[in-house]
């Protein structure tokens, strides 16, 4: 079976654009601005909104309350989940987002995120304006351990060490 990205690309080549957004817009809440392009393949949650002029990459995946700025560029097969991007930001193929709780990624303007850099996170991670996270298979990690993060120690550890934000 097609993917609904697939179905409203068939479809696209018979309908004017305005007509073509409002019909995707329709069938999955997601309102799909000018000139922003979904390859096949590519899956967007209820929850999520784009910029004007986006592109998302071949079996990329935005899933929760993903909010990309204009002209935000999602990489081929890109796993997005509880992030906003800024303007003009560039996530690579294979960017996996990932949570133990819930947290949000936050990223300014004019960022770039590389090839299969993972982005693992337990707390709010804000990143400004600019900034490079280099690939290929880079991780930022904002807890201790997985186990930690699983298991809920707080940030005065039981064994009297202190857990922090990096």
């Amino acid at each position: 079976m097609s993917s609904l990205a697939e179905q409203v690309r068939h479809l696209g080549s018979f309908l004017p654009g305005n007509l073509l957004r409002g019909l995707a817009h329709s069938l999955t809440g997601i309102p799909i601005p000018a000139g922003t392009r979904l390859a096949p393949g590519a899956r967007l949650d209820r929850g999520c909104r784009l910029g004007a002029g986006c592109r998302i990459g071949r079996s990329a995946s935005l899933a929760g309350d993903v909010r990309l700025g204009d002209r935000c560029i999602v990489g081929e097969e890109a796993r997005l989940n509880h992030l906003e991007a800024g303007e003009g930001t560039h996530l690579e193929a294979g960017v996996f987002c990932m949570g133990a709780r819930p947290g949000r990624i936050v990223i300014g303007r004019h960022a770039y995120i590389g090839v299969r850099a993972l982005l693992d996170f337990s707390s709010d991670v804000i990143l400004g304006d600019h900034v490079h996270i280099a690939g290929p298979s880079t991780a930022l990690h904002t807890h201790s351990s997985v186990a930690m993060a699983l298991t809920g120690v707080p940030a005065d550890g039981p064994d009297g060490r202190t857990y922090g934000p990096i």
